[in-house]
């Protein structure tokens, strides 16, 4: 829901799940029919503080998971082994992101962005890999808005990245935007 705490700040909150089950398999011995079930549940709550029309922050946090529930028994050719074998087909991954964004108005023509955010994956599928693996993100960015007339926008800025996966990274961006017409 929606709440508005006095002229200047907003509370959205969300939440949401959903439970099923469908069928799977093909109905050999190493891939049974069988029923297998779907989980998520999400959670989403963002904080708006407004100045003005140019200033103004947020703060958001959401967090998701995911579950596919798929055990069953397959039997292996005799080649390699041909027993019945217990199979953990499911899998978990749970998502965990904290964003802040600042916006800051410097006159008619300027204004300034800078955010923050830090994510938190971590995915359990016992098929492809023993135990969990995790994944931590870390973002820091800045952005310019320099619009010296109402048909020109200049964006200038940066974001750096680090992550588990591929390390430190720096992005810059620089950006011209011309609006052909007036309106």
């Amino acid at each position: 829901g929606d709440l508005q705490f006095g002229p200047v700040d907003h509370l959205m909150l969300q939440a949401g799940a959903t439970d099923g089950d469908s069928d799977a398999g093909s109905g050999i011995a190493t891939n049974p029919l069988r029923s297998v079930g779907v989980r998520t549940w999400y959670g989403q709550a963002n904080w708006e503080r407004s100045f003005s029309a140019d200033s103004g922050f947020y703060l958001q946090f959401y967090y998701y998971r995911y579950e596919l529930i798929d055990q069953y028994v397959a039997t292996l050719p005799v080649d390699i082994g041909g027993a019945p074998r217990a199979i953990d087909g499911g899998s978990t991954v749970d998502r965990a992101d904290l964003e802040f964004q600042q916006t800051f108005g410097a006159g008619e023509d300027l204004r300034w962005i800078w955010g923050a955010s830090v994510r938190s994956d971590r995915a359990e599928v016992p098929l492809l890999f023993p135990g969990t693996r995790d994944l931590l993100v870390q973002r820091l960015f800045a952005r310019a808005e320099w619009s010296p007339s109402e048909r020109i926008l200049v964006n200038a800025g940066a974001m750096f990245e680090d992550n588990d996966i591929t390390g430190s990274d720096l992005a810059p961006q620089l950006g011209l935007n011309f609006r052909a017409t007036p309106n």
